[in-house]
């Protein structure tokens, strides 16, 4: 159970760091790749929640470990999508961006990433 999760812990920081670091004229190219590296380690991860189930739940608890598992990555995703409003507030875009409204920006970006 371990081997697969940590193989898909690999492909999917092999294939961030891919998409990360792409510079240049291939830059469709090299994303396209890093995407499909992180998509075949996703795959190794949503075998899990169901070999999880039937290892640790009993037969009438399976269905409801299976589901609230398998949702665990999408809520996840959701809520990545959700926290970063509450570190930025909103610009408009046709707003100049001078120097003082640039610091602003880096010192809100500064609170959302933590070290």
């Amino acid at each position: 159970m371990i081997l697969p999760t940590l193989i898909s812990g690999l492909l999917v920081i092999l294939g961030a760091w891919t998409r990360f670091l792409v510079r240049g004229n291939l830059d469709f190219y090299w994303i396209t790749i890093g995407m499909t590296v992180i998509a075949a380690g996703n795959a190794f991860i949503v075998s899990g929640p169901p070999k999880l189930a039937v290892i640790w739940f009993g037969d009438n608890e399976r269905a409801l470990c299976t589901t609230i598992g398998s949702l665990a990555g999408a809520v996840g995703s959701i809520f990545g999508y959700l926290i970063p409003v509450f570190f930025f507030s909103s610009r408009n875009l046709e707003e100049v961006w001078d120097y003082e409204t640039r610091l602003s920006v880096r010192k809100e970006f500064e609170n959302y990433t933590f070290y």
